[in-house]
């Protein structure tokens, strides 16, 4: 008769072996490229606006990349190389609350920016964990296919019998929530301070816990998997005279899931 740790491990096995490896892309290089593109087409003659930094002006759809957001393990972004020249710093006036909200839009997000220091990230400057279960029992959302589809009925052993093992369908729903509990991965959230160059300069930025091993066996650890574009605005001077706010777009995690090392 085979015991319930005996079947976790079984099933638990076949879990890691149907997970998929996670799509791999470069959010810092797309931060680059999208920085690099607005700044071409402000050379070319191309870009909105007058010299006094765009001020009031709505930002053209031809500035943002419509890229697809791809789950990626370079997230999350790191921190970025700036000039300590301080002439290339926006100035008071280069503050203007009304004129860089209307400047932003519906891009605003305020889940994931703020203008000031929030009070989390004082009192929790490691972030906070975020786990979305439903009556503090389970995860929301849909059970992934590789847990529901899991038959704790019968054993196929491969090149081997059928083990019959007795349990019924109550037990195997319990089972496949204790799985779907133990492998979810939480996203934690820190809030972080880009500088005096972009605006809102706080961000909210996603991470992935990885404070155990999120499999059974151990050996899984929790990776991003799902990820957005936040529109942030960048303070840039062409060529150390004219200076203006530019759009930017900045990727975060907003999803983790349990997947296998990196090799």
């Amino acid at each position: 008769m085979w015991g319930l740790r005996e079947l976790l491990w079984i099933g638990c096995g076949v879990l890691l072996l149907s997970r998929l490896p996670v799509v791999d892309a470069t959010p810092v290089d797309l931060l680059q490229s999208t920085l690099f593109k607005k700044l071409r087409s402000n050379s070319d003659g191309g870009g909105d606006g007058d010299d006094d930094g765009n001020r009031g002006a709505r930002i053209p759809d031809s500035w943002l990349v419509g890229l697809k957001p791809e789950p990626s393990d370079k997230l999350p972004v790191p921190p970025l190389l700036e000039s300590e020249d301080t002439s290339l710093d926006p100035s008071f006036q280069d503050f203007d609350k009304e004129t860089l909200l209307k400047l932003l839009g519906d891009k605003y997000e305020p889940l994931y920016m703020s203008t000031r220091q929030p009070y989390e990230s004082i009192y929790s400057p490691n972030g906070t964990l975020e786990y979305d279960f439903k009556n503090n029992r389970r995860p929301t959302g849909k059970m992934p296919h590789s847990i529901r589809n899991m038959d704790f009925s019968v054993l196929h052993l491969p090149e081997g019998p059928n083990i019959k093992t007795k349990i019924g369908h109550r037990l195997s729903k319990k089972l496949q929530r204790l799985l779907w509990a133990y492998t979810y991965c939480p996203v934690n959230y820190v809030w972080k301070d880009l500088g005096v160059r972009f605006w809102p300069r706080w961000l909210r930025e996603g991470r992935c816990y990885n404070g155990r091993s999120c499999s059974i066996p151990e050996g899984m650890t929790c990776k991003p998997s799902g990820s957005k574009y936040l529109t942030l605005l960048r303070w840039h001077c062409q060529g150390g005279r004219t200076c203006q706010w530019i759009p930017i777009q900045y990727p975060v995690i907003t999803a983790c899931s349990c997947g296998c090392k990196d090799s």
